[in-house]
Formats: C-alpha cells, structure tokens, sequence
C-alpha cells in the first residue's frame, strides 16, 4: 500500500509534495472531463473536505471509492479503464 493512512468519512488525506504534484501535472494533461473530476476530488479530500461536499452532482459514495482507490493503488488506479468489448468483426475481416 503506497500510502500509510486510511482514510475514513471524517480524515484527511495527506500527501508529500511530490504526490500532489504528480497528480496536479496529470490533471493538466488530460483532456478528459471524468478523469480530471477525479484527480480534482483527490486533491480535494486533502485540503479535508468531506466527500458529501467534493461530490457536487455526483454520488458521494463514487468519491470515497476515487479516494480509497489512489490510497492503494495511486494513480494509475484512479484512471479511467479502457472499456472492454466485443473486437470489432470489420478488423477480422480486414486481417
């Protein structure tokens, strides 16, 4: 586990610098909305919003999960997962 606090309704999130600004330069990166509302309600939980507060039009129980997931896994578990599917029968075809 990356980082050594758990998190709860009421706790802060603490970072190192180096983690915020990690995660401050790929929020400038990207250039997807979710993704970026993501990332912001991370950076959020550490200035000890509640998630009740950072969900502002979305379930607050989708923040919590956000949080917990940068907890164990940083960012690479916040990012969106490309969605699986069906090959498209065209590229077969193709081939």
């Amino acid at each position: 586990m990356p980082y050594s606090n758990s998190v709860n309704h009421s706790s802060k999130l603490r970072l190192v610098i180096g983690q915020r600004n990690s995660l401050k330069s790929f929020m400038k990166a990207t250039h997807n909305k979710k993704q970026y509302r993501r990332l912001l309600a991370i950076l959020q939980k550490v200035k000890s919003r509640t998630y009740e507060d950072i969900a502002n039009g979305i379930s607050s129980r989708s923040v919590q999960r956000w949080v917990t997931a940068y907890i164990h896994g940083g960012i690479d578990e916040v990012k969106l997962k490309k969605p699986r599917g069906l090959k498209s029968s065209i590229t077969s075809i193709i081939q």
